[in-house]
């Protein structure tokens, strides 16, 4: 559901310090094995998740029909878009101060962080709640559906999942920060498709109708407290450095940029789904959806790498050592080039055989799977450059690039649609994630090189 996040080797990332000392006394081959625990960890997990997500949709699909699973993808978006407007930027703020914290070994200052997390999302969500209770008689009045859903009912249980989503968000996240990404990326991940499949199995043998809303609600519910329990265990444990008395906390004047940069990211992943409609048909938008679902698949790898990466960046800002910074910023490159490019060149090779499996025009899908991988490969060339500009006090300049890139994406979008129709607009969405991507990176450097993350 989240918008989401494969991890490098520990000897790259200095991610998970224990796994990486425990390697660095082991002879060469073996401590490179011993580094790949976490990567593969991470990968497998989310390699179940995925499989998880898709048999949830077919036995939703099954039990509730195609209306129950509409009513489970309408649910889960507007839960995640609502979640990350109550979250505030608390995700992001939050692995920052307590990949520091947890370096200290400081376990009151990560309650601390936690509870002011909590109050502020609550409050939050109590001025939505009294917004919704405003609009409540109206839409009772006039029985409001969409996609087959009472908008009432609707609305209400996302108010009710939508402050679940965000502290699992914070939680999960801080949980990464304590050297524990695998874990962390496993439940929040895992545990809401395995309810729902818990759900449908329950509802098929004892004859109870299935309530796609409600197993959603518990999907959320147990991931929370499942993300919390863990990290209540994990902040328990040892510093993670000892030279941790020269770290400096973070400061948390851009939580801001870092709450409006959150919504662009979720608004960034919607956005060609969001222009399509205007511009084509039905057919040129499922065509280019299984396209972005392919891409997808190899994406996602890529978006793991900073549950380990998102750390270390603060964990060196708070060290004031630009020349880690750099050097983790480039490893995220080399290590996003090694995943993505092999499998973008299976795509490319394979293009053909997907548009025969899918029933696809080939020559359209096959330019559009084309100048997807291409926006792609720019966005593997410069590596994790909006985490880090997160993590390390500089959230206003990714918010920046974000603000440019969706900006012109939008201004370019009817021009381009009308003179090159679907392959145009895939170009135009290529390309502003190639120019979101480029401007992060320089935006990076140049704040690596100018030390502002000391001041």
């Amino acid at each position: 559901m989240s918008a989401l996040d494969t991890a490098s080797s520990l000897s790259l990332t200095g991610g998970c310090m224990r796994a990486e000392t425990w390697a660095s006394t082991l002879p060469v081959s073996r401590a490179r094995l011993a580094a790949l625990v976490v990567p593969v960890q991470l990968a497998s997990g989310r390699a179940v998740a995925v499989g998880l997500q898709f048999l949830a949709q077919l036995a939703v699909s099954a039990v509730a029909g195609p209306a129950g699973l509409g009513v489970l993808q309408l649910f889960q978006s507007w839960v995640v878009i609502a979640g990350e407007l109550l979250a505030q930027g608390y995700p992001a703020s939050a692995m920052r101060m307590t990949a520091v914290r947890f370096s200290q070994g400081d376990k009151r200052g990560i309650t601390t962080d936690w509870h002011a997390a909590t109050r502020r999302i609550g409050f939050l969500w109590l001025i939505l709640l009294l917004l919704l209770a405003g609009f409540a008689p109206v839409l009772v009045a006039q029985r409001f559906v969409l996609a087959g859903a009472d908008l009432m009912a609707l609305a209400v249980a996302v108010a009710i999942a939508a402050p679940l989503f965000a502290l699992q968000r914070v939680a999960s996240e801080m949980l990464k920060a304590c050297a524990a990404p695998a874990l962390a990326v496993a439940l929040e991940s895992i545990t809401p498709p395995a309810l729902i499949l818990l759900f449908c199995g329950f509802c098929s043998v004892f004859g109870v109708p299935f309530s796609p809303i409600a197993a959603g609600l518990a999907g959320l519910l147990v991931a929370l407290l499942a993300v919390c329990r863990m990290l209540v265990s994990r902040i328990t444990q040892p510093p993670l450095a000892s030279s941790s008395e020269n770290l400096r906390l973070p400061g948390r004047s851009d939580r801001r940029a870092l709450w409006a940069g959150g919504l662009f990211a979720a608004l960034s992943l919607q956005l060609p789904f969001v222009v399509l409609p205007w511009f084509v048909d039905t057919p040129a938008i499922g065509l280019y959806a299984v396209a972005y679902k392919l891409v997808s698949i190899v994406t996602l790898l890529l978006l793991l790498q900073a549950a380990v990466f998102g750390p270390a960046f603060a964990r060196s800002a708070a060290a004031g050592d630009g020349g880690a910074l750099e050097g983790l910023l480039w490893k995220t490159q080399k290590l996003s080039c090694v995943i993505f490019l092999p499998g973008a060149a299976f795509l490319w090779l394979s293009s053909s055989i997907w548009a025969s499996v899918f029933g696809l025009p080939g020559e359209d899908f096959v330019a559009v799977l084309l100048l997807l991988l291409g926006g792609q490969c720019i966005n593997a060339a410069t590596g994790l450059s909006g985490v880090l500009l997160n993590m390390t006090g500089a959230a206003r300049r990714e918010l920046r690039a974000q603000v440019v890139a969706m900006a012109l994406t939008l201004l370019l979008a009817w021009p381009v649609a009308e003179g090159w129709g679907l392959v145009g607009l895939a170009f135009l969405f290529s390309a502003g994630l190639a120019l979101k991507n480029l401007l992060s990176y320089m935006a990076a450097l140049r704040h690596i090189r100018s030390q502002e993350f000391i001041s």
